[in-house]
């Protein structure tokens, strides 16, 4: 397994997104801007290609089928995995990484309308784990979602 690897899709997990999903759901609020409920969220991501940068300087891309299943990209390598939606949170869980999951983000928009993942493992983070920069309909890149092993090159 490749120790290095952080799914943390975030999921963003921080892409820049310049519309939401397109879709007829509007996007609920809460305090602080928090984008929250499970029809808001699912809208969000589900079959959506979302392209992110990361606090850390690196870039991600990740798509989410309508399936729960997830495909990751970073560092050159597609990571297979699922996600899901909680009342609060977007939740990812890759298997083939050394990181243990699953990891779960709140998400809000930021000023230019850039989707924040923030990582609700440190609450208190100065920054977004990851920022979308682009957001596209279906599967843009077209991941593979049902790899085997801990990485596979894209």
């Amino acid at each position: 397994m490749r120790s290095s690897r952080r799914p943390a899709a975030v999921l963003a997990l921080a892409l820049l997104l310049p519309a939401a999903s397109g879709g007829s759901q509007e996007l609920a609020s809460s305090g602080e801007g928090w984008i929250t409920g499970k029809a808001a969220l699912t809208e969000l991501v589900s079959d959506r290609t979302h392209y992110r940068d990361r606090s850390d300087g690196s870039s991600e891309v990740e798509y989410q089928a309508p399936d729960g299943r997830s495909a990751y990209l970073w560092d050159n390598c597609v990571e297979r995995g699922q996600w899901w939606v909680t009342e609060q949170e977007v939740c990812f869980f890759y298997p083939d990484t050394a990181l243990q999951g699953p990891h779960c983000f709140r998400v809000k928009r930021n000023g230019k309308q850039q989707i924040e993942f923030w990582w609700s493992g440190d609450p208190l983070a100065p920054l977004p784990t990851a920022t979308t920069v682009d957001d596209r309909p279906g599967n843009a890149e077209r991941l593979p979602l049902g790899v085997t092993g801990e990485c596979v090159m894209s």
